[in-house]
């Protein structure tokens, strides 16, 4: 688990590297607020489970770096989980901040990049009711992140779509070595203000 940490610290700190020389000529675009649908499931080993259907919000600061490249800084509210059985459900809670580089190609945008996220809340549902499992779970989750965004109106609306893969087990302490990893799709729309 501490090597799944250090790994997305490494990444987000590799971003931060890389850019430093852009830094000193970055442009902030404006702040954004977005929200939007989220598929959620568990991936790894043994996983047969179904998505659970949640919701994202969040703010975004772009920054423009040189020519069509932006990073883009965020925090995002993010509700994830699976779905087990129809009566069974996994929801978990985060408060997550993705860091990802951008290339803009005209109203276009590819990115990529990493997010640590941080667990609120971790609820098992089922008919006979729910009871929290937070202390099954891992407090931290690191995820690399690819996307493709539109921009309209003279790029203040933002459309997007990612995808999110996890590189943290979320099982905290699994006896059988169980390994189960947060995996998103992410549906957004957005806007910058100037």
């Amino acid at each position: 688990m501490h090597r799944v940490r250090y790994l997305s610290a490494a990444i987000l700190l590799f971003e931060f590297v890389m850019l430093t020389p852009a830094i000193s000529e970055a442009q902030l675009v404006g702040i954004g607020v977005k929200g939007g649908v989220t598929q959620a499931s568990l991936g790894g080993e043994n996983s047969q489970n179904q998505a659970r259907t949640g919701l994202h919000i969040g703010v975004f600061a772009p920054v423009k770096l040189v020519a069509d490249f932006h990073v883009q800084f965020g925090l995002l509210f993010s509700q994830q989980g699976t779905r087990i059985e129809d009566d069974l459900v996994l929801r978990y809670n985060y408060l997550m901040l993705p860091v990802v580089l951008q290339e803009h190609l005209g109203a276009f945008y590819l990115e990529g990049g990493a997010q640590i996220g941080r667990l609120q809340s971790a609820v098992l549902v089922e008919s006979s009711g729910a009871a929290s499992i937070r202390s099954q779970i891992t407090s931290v989750d690191g995820s690399l992140i690819a996307g493709v965004g539109y921009l309209l109106d003279k790029y203040s609306i933002v459309m997007s779509f990612r995808y999110t893969h996890g590189l943290t087990n979320t099982l905290k302490n699994d006896m059988n070595d169980l390994k189960f990893t947060n995996e998103t799709f992410q549906l957004s729309v957005g806007y910058i203000f100037s």
